[in-house]
């Protein structure tokens, strides 16, 4: 592999190192909730919740705009990027409600399980903000300190050496210098590119 200087360096008026922005789609929607689920299936295997967790995820009601999951999720073969929006609004109340009534020597793995989701699912959700200040970028730390302390309980032995996960440190100078990241994420482009082009083209034909 040769390396090459990025051509955007010989723009004047473009910061070459300024062009990856942390994108919601993909390191969010089709990275971090996806690894989530992946520690989850393997940490409701470890103890024998898949039982407890499968009636739960399948009776989450269709709400506006929403799907409603008819199968267990490890029987699902293809999910995109806003299905795994939908999953993160509803998968800490759905682990939460499937480990519940623990033994004694469940209780505190169970409860640092559910800790672990509600960090994550809530730097998600801040991160989604269209506007910040220093509340909500101190909370932003706060959460991800927090997941980063329970990580270790939902996924033992878990490699948490990947680029996704160290991009969430970078959230917050992305925030401090762009604004907010929805307006820059990457499926604003993908809806546009559906809306001006594939439907475009399924009309004329």
């Amino acid at each position: 592999m040769r390396r090459y200087p990025s051509v955007f360096l010989d723009y004047p008026f473009v910061d070459g190192y300024a062009l990856h922005r942390p994108d919601l789609l993909h390191v969010m929607y089709l990275g971090m909730i996806r690894h989530l689920m992946e520690w989850i299936e393997a940490f409701l295997q470890f103890h024998g919740r898949l039982v407890d967790f499968d009636p739960v995820w399948r009776s989450i009601p269709r709400y506006t705009s929403q799907c409603k999951f008819n199968r267990p999720y490890r029987q699902i073969t293809q999910l995109q990027g806003k299905d795994y929006r939908y999953i993160g609004k509803i998968i800490y109340p759905t682990i939460a409600a499937a480990l519940n009534n623990p033994r004694p020597s469940q209780r505190k793995p169970f409860r640092d399980a559910i800790q672990c989701t509600r960090h994550l699912v809530s730097f998600w959700l801040t991160a989604q903000y269209r506007s910040h200040d220093e509340i909500t970028i101190g909370n932003l730390q706060t959460y991800l300190r927090d997941f980063h302390r329970h990580k270790h309980v939902i996924a033992d032995g878990g490699d948490f050496d990947f680029v996704k996960i160290h991009l969430l440190w970078h959230f917050e100078e992305a925030i401090q210098a762009i604004g907010n990241l929805p307006s820059h994420s990457s499926d604003c482009a993908e809806k546009c590119h559906k809306v001006m082009l594939k439907d475009a083209m399924r009309n004329c034909n």
